[in-house]
Protein backbone atom coordinates (compact mmCIF):
# COMPACT_ATOMS: atom_id res chain seq x y z
CA UNK A 1 0.00 0.00 0.00
CA UNK A 2 1.06 3.25 -0.58
CA UNK A 3 0.21 6.36 1.84
CA UNK A 4 -0.39 9.66 0.56
CA UNK A 5 -0.30 11.66 3.74
CA UNK A 6 0.42 15.45 4.80
CA UNK A 7 -0.75 18.30 6.81
CA UNK A 8 -4.49 19.72 6.61
CA UNK A 9 -4.22 21.74 2.75
CA UNK A 10 -1.29 19.78 1.18
CA UNK A 11 -3.72 18.28 -1.24
CA UNK A 12 -4.22 14.63 -0.66
CA UNK A 13 -7.77 14.63 -1.37
CA UNK A 14 -7.62 16.35 -4.57
CA UNK A 15 -4.18 14.55 -5.85
CA UNK A 16 -6.23 10.88 -4.63
CA UNK A 17 -9.12 11.98 -6.84
CA UNK A 18 -6.52 13.55 -9.69
CA UNK A 19 -4.86 9.87 -9.61
CA UNK A 20 -8.56 8.12 -10.05
CA UNK A 21 -9.06 10.30 -12.92
CA UNK A 22 -5.84 9.10 -14.61
CA UNK A 23 -6.77 5.64 -13.73
CA UNK A 24 -4.93 4.69 -10.87
CA UNK A 25 -7.02 3.65 -7.78
CA UNK A 26 -6.33 6.02 -5.02
CA UNK A 27 -9.43 5.25 -1.96
CA UNK A 28 -10.09 8.12 1.19
CA UNK A 29 -8.98 6.53 4.30
CA UNK A 30 -11.71 7.94 6.26
CA UNK A 31 -14.03 6.64 3.56
CA UNK A 32 -12.48 3.07 3.26
CA UNK A 33 -12.65 2.67 7.56
CA UNK A 34 -14.95 4.61 8.43
CA UNK A 35 -16.26 2.30 10.67
CA UNK A 36 -12.99 2.76 12.53
CA UNK A 37 -13.30 6.54 13.24
CA UNK A 38 -15.27 7.26 16.19
CA UNK A 39 -15.92 11.40 17.38
CA UNK A 40 -12.93 12.19 15.37
CA UNK A 41 -10.92 9.60 16.59
CA UNK A 42 -9.26 6.83 14.29
CA UNK A 43 -8.59 3.24 15.32
CA UNK A 44 -5.41 3.10 13.77
CA UNK A 45 -5.05 -0.71 14.29
CA UNK A 46 -8.58 -1.49 13.15
CA UNK A 47 -7.76 0.24 10.07
CA UNK A 48 -5.44 -2.25 9.69
CA UNK A 49 -6.68 -4.55 9.64
CA UNK A 50 -9.53 -3.67 6.90
CA UNK A 51 -5.94 -2.10 4.79
CA UNK A 52 -4.32 -5.76 5.43
CA UNK A 53 -2.68 -6.83 1.72
CA UNK A 54 -4.25 -3.48 -0.14
CA UNK A 55 -1.69 -2.60 -3.07
CA UNK A 56 -3.38 0.48 -3.80
CA UNK A 57 -2.97 3.89 -2.72
CA UNK A 58 -4.67 5.79 0.16
CA UNK A 59 -4.75 9.30 1.52
CA UNK A 60 -5.53 10.73 4.89
CA UNK A 61 -3.54 12.82 7.51
CA UNK A 62 -2.84 9.86 9.34
CA UNK A 63 -2.01 6.83 6.47
CA UNK A 64 1.37 7.05 7.26
CA UNK A 65 0.76 5.39 10.65
CA UNK A 66 -0.48 2.27 8.83
CA UNK A 67 1.55 -0.55 7.90
CA UNK A 68 2.19 0.71 4.16
CA UNK A 69 5.33 -0.16 2.02
CA UNK A 70 5.98 3.87 0.62
CA UNK A 71 4.76 6.86 1.88
CA UNK A 72 4.38 10.23 0.32
CA UNK A 73 4.68 13.16 2.03
CA UNK A 74 2.68 16.11 0.36
CA UNK A 75 4.13 19.66 2.03
CA UNK A 76 3.31 23.03 0.93
CA UNK A 77 4.90 26.46 2.11
CA UNK A 78 3.75 27.85 5.37
CA UNK A 79 1.84 30.92 3.53
CA UNK A 80 -0.24 28.94 1.33
CA UNK A 81 -1.31 26.16 3.79
CA UNK A 82 -1.92 29.26 6.56
CA UNK A 83 -4.57 30.51 3.77
CA UNK A 84 -5.78 27.21 3.18
CA UNK A 85 -6.95 26.07 6.74
CA UNK A 86 -8.09 30.05 6.93
CA UNK A 87 -10.27 28.96 4.27
CA UNK A 88 -11.47 26.56 5.81
CA UNK A 89 -12.44 28.10 9.20
CA UNK A 90 -9.02 26.67 11.33
CA UNK A 91 -9.24 27.80 14.45
CA UNK A 92 -5.73 30.13 15.03
CA UNK A 93 -4.83 27.30 17.41
CA UNK A 94 -5.18 24.44 14.62
CA UNK A 95 -3.37 26.32 11.71
CA UNK A 96 -0.47 27.06 14.21
CA UNK A 97 -0.47 23.14 15.43
CA UNK A 98 -0.33 21.95 11.90
CA UNK A 99 2.25 24.23 10.68
CA UNK A 100 4.39 22.67 13.45
CA UNK A 101 3.85 19.47 12.30
CA UNK A 102 5.09 19.95 8.79
CA UNK A 103 8.05 22.55 10.50
CA UNK A 104 9.46 19.74 12.76
CA UNK A 105 9.39 16.64 9.87
CA UNK A 106 6.62 14.69 12.60
CA UNK A 107 5.12 12.45 9.63
CA UNK A 108 8.52 12.01 8.04
CA UNK A 109 9.82 10.62 11.66
CA UNK A 110 6.47 9.01 12.36
CA UNK A 111 6.85 7.02 9.09
CA UNK A 112 10.42 6.77 9.19
CA UNK A 113 9.58 4.50 12.53
CA UNK A 114 8.06 1.82 10.09
CA UNK A 115 9.78 2.05 7.00
CA UNK A 116 13.14 2.91 5.79
CA UNK A 117 13.78 6.41 4.43
CA UNK A 118 14.77 5.35 0.96
CA UNK A 119 10.91 4.67 0.71
CA UNK A 120 9.85 7.62 2.13
CA UNK A 121 9.50 10.60 -0.97
CA UNK A 122 8.22 14.32 0.34
CA UNK A 123 6.57 16.49 -2.52
CA UNK A 124 6.53 20.87 -1.81
CA UNK A 125 2.64 21.13 -4.13
CA UNK A 126 3.28 24.81 -3.70
CA UNK A 127 3.11 26.56 -7.15
CA UNK A 128 2.28 22.88 -8.77
CA UNK A 129 -1.44 21.30 -10.17
CA UNK A 130 -3.31 18.96 -8.75
CA UNK A 131 -2.07 17.27 -12.47
CA UNK A 132 1.65 18.11 -11.50
CA UNK A 133 1.61 16.30 -8.47
CA UNK A 134 -0.42 13.49 -9.46
CA UNK A 135 2.51 12.98 -12.65
CA UNK A 136 5.01 13.32 -9.72
CA UNK A 137 3.14 10.59 -7.36
CA UNK A 138 3.24 8.59 -10.63
CA UNK A 139 6.94 8.77 -11.78
CA UNK A 140 7.82 7.81 -8.62
CA UNK A 141 5.80 4.69 -8.43
CA UNK A 142 5.18 4.01 -12.35
CA UNK A 143 3.19 1.15 -13.68
CA UNK A 144 3.03 -0.64 -10.29
CA UNK A 145 -0.42 1.45 -9.45
CA UNK A 146 -1.97 1.06 -11.95
CA UNK A 147 -5.67 -0.27 -11.91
Amino acid sequence: MISITGVPGTGKTSVCKELNTMGYRCDSLDALCAECIESGEADIQCMDRITAGLTTMVESHYSHLLHCEYVVILEADEMDLKRRMEDRGYPDSKIEENLDVQRSGTIYYEALERIPAGRIFRINTSGLTTGEIAIRIIEIFGMAMKK
